[in-house]
């Protein structure tokens, strides 16, 4: 019968060096872990930034193409020369206001516009005008009332001041006394809402006119220019 032979160990110096050689794996991916989320963390941070520059450029060139558009299409600068003409066109507004009381039902007992920024300028009242306006009345009858004159348009009560205008700006003030209802006058108000000139309403003063059932408003309203060189 044959005798078996013990299994001989295998040499003690390679198990130390595979035993070592995984310790050592072991501790260099516990020390570089921290580093890799870092480094993951950074890469997706520029990313993202990459991603934001993108689209901020994208969107630069989006403003750049409208602003390229509206330079070359003739209306908008037709309508920024309407919401800012030139001249203070004291006659031209008096038109307009006038039309738009009109569709709206409202009698215009006067109206004045006064050239403020003419008066700062010069130390005497810029170009004025009162009128005594005719105007439709709700149930279609005409009236027209006297004109009446506000000290230039000027320091009237409840006219709110406003922040500074730029130089090149100039600013005309209209107060305008009217009588009708409360629908008139909120379509009148939704009018100027859509006026092609830009009209600012700064006050509105109401009283009742007992002896004609209706309501008499004072309106004071800013509007404005571009100055001449």
């Amino acid at each position: 019968m044959a005798m078996l032979e013990p299994t001989k160990p295998k040499h003690p110096s390679v198990m130390i060096f595979i035993l070592s050689l995984a310790a050592a794996i072991l501790v260099g991916i516990f020390l570089a872990y921290p580093k890799f989320k870092s480094w993951e963390a950074a890469r997706a941070a520029l990313a993202d930034a990459q991603n934001k520059s993108a689209s901020l450029t994208s969107e630069i060139n989006t403003a750049q193409t409208s602003i390229n558009e509206l330079e070359n299409d003739s209306s908008y600068s037709e309508m920024l020369d309407q919401a800012l003409p030139n001249s203070a066109d004291i006659p031209d507004l008096y038109a307009y206001l006038e039309t738009m009381a009109k569709s709206s039902n409202l009698v215009i007992g006067s109206m004045q516009a006064s050239d403020e920024s003419a008066k700062a300028k010069t130390g005497a009242p810029g170009e004025a005008g009162a009128i005594g306006a005719a105007g439709t009345g709700a149930g279609g009858e005409t009236a027209t009332a006297p004109a009446t004159t506000v000290a230039g348009g000027s320091n009237v009560q409840g006219a709110a001041a406003g922040p500074a205008l730029p130089a090149s700006i100039g600013l005309v003030q209209i107060t305008m006394d009217v009588k009708g209802n409360l629908t008139n006058l909120n379509q009148f108000l939704h009018g100027l809402g859509f006026s092609r000139r830009l009209i600012d309403v700064k006050s509105i003063d109401v009283s009742a006119d007992q002896e004609n059932k209706t309501m008499d408003y004072k309106l004071v309203m800013n509007t404005y220019y571009e100055k001449g060189e």
